[in-house]
C-alpha cells in the first residue's frame, strides 16, 4: 500500500492547489500507474485526516492506457508492456492516456 500512499499525497496535494472548498473530487487516474481505486480511497483517508478534506469524497475515475504510434498515427490500446503498433509494427509509440492524476472539484449542489 506504500504506493497507494505516494499518490494519494499527490491526489491531496492537488485538491489543495485547485483552491477549492469542495468536498467531492472527481479523480481521473490513469492505469498505468496500477493502483485499484478501494487501495487510493483508503490511504487517501489516512493521509487527509487532519486537514480540511478528511471529509472529502473522492470519485474515482480509471483511465485506460492508450498509445498512439509515431509512424502511422494509429492509436490503441497496449495489452501488454511490450509496445509496438498493432497496424504497422513500429515500436515507435507514445504514450497518449493513462498515466498520471488528475483532480477535478465537483460543483457544490
Amino acid at each position: 500500500m506504500h504506493h497507494g500512499f505516494h499518490l494519494a499525497e499527490d491526489v491531496l496535494k492537488k485538491i489543495k492547489e485547485t483552491g477549492s472548498t469542495a468536498q467531492t473530487f472527481r479523480v481521473l487516474v490513469g492505469e498505468s500507474l496500477a493502483v485499484s481505486g478501494s487501495e487510493l480511497k483508503d490511504a487517501f483517508r489516512v493521509i487527509a485526516a487532519s486537514t480540511p478534506f478528511a471529509q472529502a469524497k473522492l470519485e474515482i475515475e480509471m483511465i485506460p492506457v492508450k498509445a498512439a504510434c509515431s509512424k502511422c498515427r494509429t492509436e490503441f490500446a497496449p495489452e501488454t508492456f511490450r509496445l509496438d503498433c498493432p497496424k504497422c509494427g513500429s515500436q515507435s509509440i507514445q504514450l497518449v492516456s493513462g498515466q498520471g492524476i488528475e483532480v477535478i472539484p465537483s460543483p457544490k449542489v
